[in-house]
């Protein structure tokens, strides 16, 4: 369901996707997304979540900020944890108000034998603009 969810979310996106005009806005948020995690941990993080925000879980949709936090407190508490991405590609709707950006992350931590352990990855994530003009993840996943 989840799947279906986020493939018709971007073929809404790109079928109304201003073609004249790159999505700068949404590739500027991604990367000031990623140098506000790298710089505050979580709190960074957790800055740029709308607060109806979502992720897939293992038994289901995590939804609210609240949840969110509670997944991401335990992630972030991993040892030497880091996680660094880089947008690959974004697209925005005609009218501005949704858009979605992918690309690469890598992503760090040291086990329990402190052993430093990486993972490359991918991600997507699904933006909303704000009444500010700001815009904030309304659904993120990776893997």
């Amino acid at each position: 369901m989840r799947t279906l969810l986020l493939l018709l979310t971007f073929s809404a996106v790109s079928m109304c996707r201003a073609q004249d005009r790159p999505a700068q806005a949404l590739l500027d948020a991604d990367k000031a997304f990623d140098r506000d995690t790298a710089a505050r941990g979580l709190e960074g993080w957790m800055s740029w979540f709308a607060e109806d925000a979502q992720i897939p879980g293992q038994t289901g949709m995590i939804q609210g900020r609240a949840a969110l936090r509670e997944v991401y407190t335990k992630m972030f508490a991993a040892r030497e944890f880091s996680i660094h991405w880089w947008p690959v590609q974004a697209e925005l709707s005609t009218d501005g108000s949704l858009g979605y950006t992918f690309g690469r992350a890598k992503i760090s931590w040291r086990d329990d034998k402190g052993e430093l352990q990486t993972k490359d990855s991918r991600y997507t994530t699904v933006w909303r603009r704000q009444k500010d003009g700001s815009y904030k993840v309304i659904f993120d996943m990776g893997g």
